[in-house]
């Protein structure tokens, strides 16, 4: 199944779509700032989440990424299918099913699709094209409009940025961690228990933040330094 969706730029994307940017969440949050109606830095710890840092069997079988299951419709439209046992929460319970994903003929494929499913009506309902600049709206918008079962989707998504950004974004990973989730806190399209947990993080942050300050000026030496990432398309994080 050829899928064509205008809102990727092949130009810049092409080149970079292949097994390299799956060695570190930092490549690949580059290589997908290429994509526009996405957030890089959500889809890219969306992707880490999905595929246990790119290593499972569904993206080395099917270059499926993040756990897109094959509908109807993907299959009336010739789309290949690839069968396999997952984990799904039904009725409150987490049971064992053998359930069928999409099969992508490469990850440029994948990537077509992936943009095109971040666009769907569920989650643009749940607030996610409205709130592109912020990677933990992103998250909540994803969990609200049904992407997983998973009852801790939301929280398992914050953790993977939590513990990567300082990989992605070096040493400003703290200031911005504390400014994005300041601006996240506020949305109306967060629910109670999304708007608990990210504030949770907020307050562990401003300590974390404060004691960084602290010990920068007790030991400017004694923080570490990380080369200033360069990406090939701007992408807007952490607002």
């Amino acid at each position: 199944m050829q899928i064509q969706h205008p809102c990727i730029n092949f130009r810049k994307v092409v080149s970079r779509v292949d097994k390299a940017i799956f060695k570190s969440i930092r490549d690949l949050y580059v290589a997908l700032g290429g994509i526009e109606k996405i957030n890089a830095y959500a889809a890219a710890c969306q992707i880490w989440l999905e595929t246990g840092g790119t290593s499972s069997e569904l993206s080395h079988a099917a270059f499926n990424f993040a756990g897109i299951k094959a509908t109807d419709q993907w299959k009336k439209a010739g789309g290949e299918v690839y069968r396999k046992v997952t984990k799904e929460v039904i009725n409150g319970r987490e049971v064992t099913v053998s359930a069928e994903f999409r099969k992508y003929t490469s990850p440029l494929h994948f990537f077509q699709d992936y943009s095109a499913k971040w666009q769907e009506s569920r989650y643009v309902k749940a607030g996610l094209q409205d709130n592109l600049g912020s990677f933990w709206l992103c998250f909540a918008a994803l969990n609200t409009g049904g992407w997983a079962t998973d009852l801790s989707y939301f929280t398992k998504l914050c953790a993977v940025a939590d513990s990567k950004g300082f990989e992605v974004f070096g040493t400003s990973w703290t200031t911005k961690k504390v400014a994005s989730l300041e601006y996240a806190v506020t949305s109306k399209i967060l629910t109670a228990t999304q708007k608990k947990h990210l504030t949770e993080l907020l307050t562990n942050a401003k300590k974390l933040q404060k004691h960084t300050e602290k010990v920068s000026k007790e030991s400017p030496e004694a923080v570490q330094k990380s080369p200033p990432l360069k990406t090939t398309a701007p992408v807007v994080v952490g607002i």
